[in-house]
């Protein structure tokens, strides 16, 4: 869980702002399309990816499953890999909108690892004491919990409702930015 939302929110931190760092931004807002459709088709661009991800892993643990003579509820695989898309969706809007802010990569990059990362370690001390509890509310990792839908066969609806909000918004948030950014192209 951890490990793939590091990796989308890295991947998307770097969508816009890698094109302003290596100055080819303006090939692409030269063309006749809105910089809101460029967000969000960029944004689009990653959901295969999760797509895929999220159907070859529970083929994958079925298939080691099998070979191992161990058994498995497929349902409830299948409903938490499902659970996990607005969750990497989460992390993508996360990293958008730190490329639309930072012009430079790395600096894009840094804070969207270094934001899911603390998001992780937020989630984790509020579980540690009921007076922490409140403060995981701030986690994205808060809304997911694999571990709840595999073992409980309990799945949060909620949380996945509240995880699509949460990318509606960040997504919003980046268009918003971005349309309104001006960027100096030398």
């Amino acid at each position: 869980m951890l490990l793939l939302g590091v990796y989308f929110a890295f991947i998307s931190s770097s969508l816009i702002s890698k094109e302003i760092e290596n100055k080819t931004i303006d090939m692409l807002l030269s063309n006749p399309v809105s910089r809101g459709r460029i967000l969000l088709e960029k944004f689009l661009g990653l959901v295969p990816s999760i797509v895929l991800i999220n159907i070859t892993t529970p083929l994958v643990i079925l298939g080691c499953a099998a070979y191992i003579n161990e058994t498995i509820d497929v349902t409830y695989l299948f409903y938490t890999h499902f659970a996990s898309i607005p969750y990497l969706l989460a992390a993508c809007a996360l990293g958008l909108l730190f490329s639309v802010i930072f012009d430079e990569a790395r600096r894009a990059n840094t804070l969207a690892i270094g934001t899911i990362f603390g998001m992780y370690i937020i989630e984790a001390l509020s579980l540690l004491s009921e007076k922490y509890s409140a403060i995981g509310k701030i986690s994205l990792a808060h809304y997911y919990d694999p571990g709840k839908s595999l073992i409980q066969h309990d799945v949060d609806i909620m949380g996945i409702v509240i995880l699509f909000v949460i990318t509606a918004v960040l997504l919003a948030a980046a268009v918003i930015y971005f349309q309104r950014r001006d960027i100096a192209v030398v």
